[in-house]
């Protein structure tokens, strides 16, 4: 086996799990109980690619190492499912990593799991060349819940820095109407902070929404600093 598990903590209804690989890098596990679903937490990449402002994965110690092979999240996944085969399972790909820059790897696991499991979910901010792949693939499955943070590209930066060369509002928007209409679900998550929740943000939300004309869930959370500003 190419991996193993070094540290295992358990808190309340959360177990987090450190797993070294071969190459000495690090990536993380957690298993959190809640609304009757075991959620599987699993990471698509070595760190992240993406260096949002407000996750910890961006000013942790592991610093970005590439996307996870196939062979190896495979195994990790597995073992995972079969660990807490007796619970049902929600696979959430929404630990360290942006999964659509590692989709083909991500989507061909879930293919493989998705008997297993009750559930699907990815957590994205919305990587455009693989939007339309999804589309295409008419695989309707999963859940995508997209980091929005703003209502506009420029704003979204504040918190996502290198979305505009990743991911665009308008394209996120596409993809919700066309995913929702063929069955999909979709969610959108808006972290408000100080440079988001004008009463002009507020209006911006609700025209923003207005070009949604599907049914979507909005989850408007407040921001937690991870690392102290100077």
């Amino acid at each position: 086996m190419n991996w193993k598990i070094i540290m295992h903590q358990s808190s309340g209804n959360c177990e987090k799990f450190l797993v070294q690989l071969l190459s000495g890098h690090v990536v993380v596990v957690a298993a959190i109980r809640h609304n009757g679903l075991l959620h599987l937490c699993m990471p698509s990449q070595i760190g992240c690619a993406v260096h949002c402002k407000h996750c910890a994965t961006t000013f942790s110690e592991c610093p970005f190492g590439g996307n996870l092979s196939y062979s190896v999240l495979n195994q990790i996944t597995n073992s995972f499912i079969k660990r807490y085969s007796t619970e049902k399972i929600a696979l959430s790909f929404s630990a360290h990593g942006e999964p659509l820059l590692n989709w083909q790897c991500i989507s061909t696991i879930i293919g493989n799991n998705c008997e297993k499991v009750h559930s699907v979910f990815v957590t994205t901010i919305g990587i455009v060349r693989t939007l339309d792949e999804i589309l295409q693939s008419k695989n309707r499955f999963v859940v995508f819940y997209f980091s929005i943070h703003g209502t506009n590209d420029a704003q979204r930066a504040l918190l996502i820095p290198d979305s505009p060369q990743f991911a665009r509002l308008d394209k996120v928007i596409d993809f919700t109407n066309e995913y929702v209409k063929g069955g999909g679900r979709v969610v959108w998550n808006y972290m408000v902070h100080s440079k988001n929740c004008s009463n002009q943000d507020v209006l911006s939300l609700i025209l923003l929404l207005k070009r949604i004309n599907v049914d979507i869930t909005l989850r408007i959370t407040p921001y937690v600093t991870v690392k102290s500003e100077t």
